[in-house]
């Protein structure tokens, strides 16, 4: 063959092992070729071939959005593979690939991630068993239609650097291989691997895809705004939220800056200040509570306190979520899936490094309900965001309690916004079978990806 079609990416791989085998046209001779992997049998073969066809007829299609993929097909695909060549190749790549192989209908299935991947015992951290064969040949699809659609970028030097030193400890790695999501973390003979691929990301969170807006943050100066509603009779939320504060606080190197709401049934702002008085609160900003507004009451005034031209200031926003819910209610584990997710400052800033604004639980949809804001939004209201919003339509707002929720859509794109845990598309409000069934299980990801203990 001709080294113009030893093209980038996965196409190196496909077309050095087809050289080894010769070029077939039809299924019935590529199954032929399952004789030649030692322990593999054509039966075994046709099943895999079967689930990655399926999952790459949906996929393919994605890989011409892009210059790079246009030329990548043109080159390796049309030509002269056809689309069962195509696909056997791939499957018989991950099954030669893979030492440990069972058939696709055998594979351990446990409760623990969102596919179906065991965490382990609660206990404790054992080692994750490797996602099924069909789930990476998925995974490696899909991958492959982001790096191509991403012009076949390659990652940062520096970007990588930091990868590599979040991979290196991280419990989800074992021999190289990322347990969390199935990738190759080093280069190998199908592609460049995981960490090397600008449009990748950590399906824990620990590091973010980046793009052609990546600006590193330098010596970043992280700012909180946080609004407190003081209600009596729910102390157990609002003094835990601010004990959060206290501990949190040495992470924030710029301004602390604080609202209150005051009124009927709420506690006075002098006993909030109290619970406080370790902190270094830069500014109090009090308002009169109403239902109507709420939260929203002290947004604009408590963004004005960190409004800033520093291109490496970034400032992270909440509030006391679930002060008016039932002390058993799906809010309460929310806020502290929240406030922990949030809290990974170097997550954070790498996020931040390619994204104007970054949080956990992205839905990747419109407030359907109110219909207001863009085309996403963070489900609780906690997120981050770079000062590059203060160059927008940043205090323009609707005076209604969602607009806090509504605020990231209006300033910034979709395209624009990174998630740190839980990326989700549902747009309606969390019930606890949905948060103890999905959001658990990756918040646990999450949680063993730190070293820290499965909820």
């Amino acid at each position: 063959m001709s080294d113009s079609r030893s093209g980038s990416s996965i196409g190196a791989g496909l077309l050095s092992l087809l050289e080894n085998f010769g070029e077939h046209s039809t299924s019935r001779q590529l199954y032929a070729l399952a004789n030649h992997l030692d322990g593999i049998s054509v039966e075994t073969f046709r099943k895999t071939f079967s689930a990655v066809r399926k999952r790459l007829k949906s996929t393919l299609p994605n890989i011409a959005g892009s210059a790079a993929g246009r030329q990548w097909l043109a080159e390796h695909h049309a030509s002269y593979l056809d689309y069962d060549v195509h696909t056997a190749l791939l499957s018989l790549a991950i099954l030669q690939a893979d030492s440990g192989w069972t058939a696709p209908d055998s594979e351990p299935r446990a409760i623990g991630f969102r596919n179906k991947q065991c965490c382990g015992p609660k206990s404790g951290h054992a080692p994750q068993p490797r996602k099924s064969l069909v789930s990476r040949a998925y995974k490696l699809s899909q991958a492959t239609a982001r790096h191509l659609a991403d012009d076949s970028a390659s990652t940062p030097p520096d970007a990588l650097e930091f990868r590599e030193s979040e991979c290196q400890d991280c419990p989800l790695n074992v021999d190289r291989e990322c347990r969390g999501c199935g990738c190759l973390l080093d280069p190998n003979w199908l592609n460049q691997g995981k960490l090397r691929w600008r449009s990748e990301a950590c399906p824990a969170g620990r590091w973010a895809r980046h793009n052609d807006t990546r600006r590193p943050l330098i010596n970043p100066t992280r700012n909180l705004i946080f609004h407190v509603y003081p209600l009596k009779g729910a102390e157990w939320n609002w003094h835990w939220h601010l004990e959060q504060i206290t501990n949190y606080a040495p992470l924030f190197n710029g301004k602390i800056c604080i609202g209150i709401g005051t009124g009927p049934n709420l506690a006075s702002p002098d006993v909030v200040q109290s619970r406080l008085a370790g902190v270094p609160v830069s500014d109090w900003v009090i308002k009169p509570n109403t239902k109507q507004m709420a939260e929203t009451s002290t947004f604009v005034d408590l963004l004005r306190c960190v409004k800033t031209d520093d291109p490496n200031a970034i400032t992270f926003r909440f509030h006391t979520k679930g002060v008016t819910h039932r002390r058993d209610g799906v809010e309460q584990p929310w806020a502290r899936m929240l406030w922990e997710t949030n809290m990974d400052i170097s997550s954070v800033q790498d996020a931040l490094e390619s994204h104007v604004v970054a949080g956990a639980m992205l839905s990747r949809e419109p407030l359907v309900k109110r219909n207001r804001g863009g085309d996403f939004f963070y489900a609780g209201s906690a997120y981050w965001f770079r000062s590059d919003v203060f160059q927008r339509q940043w205090d323009t707002y609707e005076k209604n309690r969602w607009w806090v929720e509504y605020w990231p859509g209006a300033v910034a794109s979709q395209r624009e916004a990174a998630c740190l845990c839980h990326d989700f598309v549902e747009g309606s409000v969390l019930s606890k079978e949905y948060f103890e069934k999905e959001v658990m299980a990756d918040w646990n990801m999450w949680r063993i990806a730190r070293g820290l203990p499965v909820q």
